[in-house]
């Protein structure tokens, strides 16, 4: 059976529909996943990835330029930053994403709009936002942002229901 080595930080909730999709797609095309989380160990990870032997890598996140990968096929997730080695890469599709939510929550006709993440020093949440203004603007809604970086979250909900209550409704 052909392994596939996921290098992400998987103690995350968050990741929790990926990682389901990335393992039933793998058993799809017969392949187990191996989990690696870099930040768990010392270990360099040419070591780990000779013992596991896989025959694929994906790596998710901005440890990939840290990962000597060999002459392994790598497919990138997400990376904001892209090594020179890839050879592979899925971005998101910020505009779909967006255009999705946007025509769900304009079904009720609001008034005004928030743009919240708990990501703001992202990429993706920073492509995010710019799309959704766009679509808001196109509309002749008005959009508030409340975000804060990675791992300050409680800023955020400090920030969010003053906001929240300034604007008119529905938001």
């Amino acid at each position: 059976m052909r392994t596939i080595l996921l290098v992400t930080k998987t103690d995350s909730f968050r990741k929790a529909g990926k990682i389901a999709g990335l393992i039933a797609a793998a058993q799809a095309q017969s392949c187990r996943v191996q989990y690696f989380n870099p930040q768990e160990t010392k270990i360099p990870f040419g070591k780990i990835r000779d013992f596991i032997r896989p025959d694929g890598i994906i790596v998710e996140g901005v440890s990939a330029g840290r990962l000597d990968t060999g002459n392994l096929p790598v497919v990138f997730l997400d990376a904001n930053v892209i090594s020179r080695h890839c050879r592979h890469s899925v971005r998101l599709d910020s505009d779909t994403v967006v255009r999705l939510a946007f025509d769900e929550l304009t079904a009720v006709r609001p008034a005004s709009a928030v743009f919240v993440s708990a990501f703001g020093d992202s990429l993706w949440s920073q492509l995010r936002e710019k799309a959704f203004r766009q679509l808001c603007k196109g509309i002749g809604i008005d959009v508030q942002s409340v975000t804060c970086p990675h791992g300050h979250i409680r800023k955020l909900w400090k920030r969010l229901p003053d906001v929240l209550r300034s604007l008119p409704r529905p938001i």
